[in-house]
């Protein structure tokens, strides 16, 4: 099992100083978190049993601690500097609306008008929801993957990426990037394999 964290900040070029480069100074308090899920057969406890706890039980604990960070954090904050916000995602997506819908649900905004009674909103959400999910590709069992590659060369940066936050993304999965819908084009030659 594999848990990643890429935070990410950006660089421009300043008017005054052409040709440098300088950080831009990112507002460390406003964070956004995003939370990429492998939902591909590793969960299944059928083929891949684990006596000490299930893949998709552990991923989820995982998932739940990341929320109960992500809510101290604002709770350490003035509300009047809210403006923060933690989303799930998987890909692709599976075929089935309802767990788009879950997920859905799990993108969570914080701003100086979120009411106190929102936290523990969000903390019942994500106890339940992301249980939801595993347990609906379990029963399933159309495992679709997870193309880690694709998410990363093609949406990361509109789905994970906002201005003037500290970008924090966690990946849960086991580390195994193929996926049979990605293809490489090398020259004359195509592979459905990650190029070393």
């Amino acid at each position: 099992m594999i848990i990643s964290l890429v935070s990410c900040s950006k660089e421009k070029n300043e008017g005054t100083n052409i040709g440098k480069k300088s950080s831009v100074a990112v507002d460390s308090n406003n964070i956004n978190v995003s939370i990429l899920i492998d939902l591909s057969d590793r969960i299944d406890p059928s083929t891949n049993p684990n006596p000490t706890m299930e893949y998709f039980q552990r991923d989820t604990e995982y998932i739940k601690a990341i929320e109960k960070g992500f809510l101290n954090h604002i709770k350490s904050k003035r509300i009047i500097t809210y403006d923060d916000q933690m989303q799930v995602f998987f890909n692709p997506e599976p075929a089935d609306p309802k767990m788009n819908e879950l997920t859905k649900e799990l993108k969570v905004s914080f701003n100086k008008d979120t009411p106190r009674t929102y936290f523990a909103s969000v903390d019942k959400k994500y106890s339940e929801l992301p249980l939801k999910i595993y347990n609906s590709a379990i029963k399933d069992g159309q495992y679709v993957g997870s193309d880690i590659w694709e998410f990363f060369k093609n949406k990361v940066k509109d789905y994970c990426i906002k201005d003037d936050h500290r970008n924090i993304l966690f990946i849960l999965t086991d580390g195994y990037m193929y996926h049979q819908n990605t293809k490489f084009e090398e020259k004359t030659k195509t592979h459905t394999e990650l190029p070393i």
